[in-house]
C-alpha cells in the first residue's frame, strides 16, 4: 500500500504560475489559485494514482471519459484565465489522452 502523500501550499505567479503540481511524492497547491483547492487537489491526486496504480487509473478514466468530452476546451480557457500558460493545459490534455 502506498504511503501517505504530503500536501503543501505555496504561492507563485507570473512565469511560474500554477494551480497544483504532483512532484516527487508531494502534491503542491497554489494557495492563491482561482480554482477551488479541493478540485486542484483531486486532479493532482489523480496523477499520484496514475503513478501508483496505472490499472486503477485507467479504469477511472474509462469510467468518466464520457463526462470529460468538453474538458479540453474548458481546461484551456480556465488555465489561461488563471494565468497559467496554455502549454501547461496542452501537456495536461496530452497526459490524460496518452494514459
Amino acid at each position: 500500500m502506498p504511503s501517505a502523500t504530503p500536501v503543501a501550499l505555496a504561492t507563485a505567479d507570473g512565469e511560474f504560475a500554477f494551480r497544483g503540481v504532483f512532484h516527487g511524492d508531494t502534491i503542491w497547491l497554489n494557495a492563491e489559485s482561482s480554482v477551488d483547492l479541493h478540485r486542484v487537489f483531486g486532479h493532482e491526486l489523480s496523477h499520484r494514482m496514475r503513478q501508483d496504480n496505472p490499472v486503477a487509473y485507467r479504469a477511472l478514466v474509462d469510467a468518466v471519459q464520457s463526462m470529460l468530452k468538453n474538458f479540453g476546451a474548458d481546461y484551456s480557457r480556465s488555465a489561461n484565465d488563471d494565468g497559467t500558460r496554455s502549454g501547461n493545459a496542452r501537456r495536461e490534455r496530452h497526459a490524460a489522452d496518452s494514459s
